[in-house]
């Protein structure tokens, strides 16, 4: 019993691992999935702004910002900023500070936020908020 448990449990596991797995990557201005090119992407301002667009530039899909809030040098008050430019929403998290923007596009389409063309699925979105959205601006106070 035991024997037949774990042998299900290493089936399940693995192939977890390979129905999930898209090999992404980011070179020369665009982003590969499986080795198909995909995307579009431009990073400006020290590669603290990050753009991805449709192929050809013709529409920008989302915008990051990675929001050092005004503290050079002090690390643990940064945050990300991802603006969804057409449902034009603004996600603020700290909890996923120091990923790769490659981290990010992995993420919105592993969870089913973003797929290959370019689309935004807004149930899906809305649920990426709700875990992820801690709306830093709204509740930090400036001097």
């Amino acid at each position: 019993m035991k024997l037949k448990n774990i042998l299900l449990l290493t089936l399940v596991l693995i192939s977890m691992a390979t129905v999930s797995a898209q090999k992404i990557k980011l070179k020369k201005g665009f982003v590969f999935i499986d080795n198909e090119k995909v995307f579009e992407f431009e990073k400006r301002a020290a590669a603290s702004e990050f753009s991805l667009y449709t192929i050809g530039k013709e529409q920008e899909i989302l915008f990051i910002l990675r929001n050092n809030n005004e503290t050079i040098g002090y690390g643990d008050d940064d945050f990300n900023q991802i603006i969804f430019i057409k449902d034009n929403r603004k996600l603020e998290t700290a909890s996923l500070r120091g990923y790769s923007f490659k981290y990010f596009i992995q993420k919105l389409i592993s969870e089913k936020v973003l797929d290959i063309e370019g689309n935004i699925d807004s149930n899906k979105l809305d649920t990426f908020f709700s875990k992820y959205d801690e709306q830093i601006t709204e509740r930090t106070i400036r001097n």
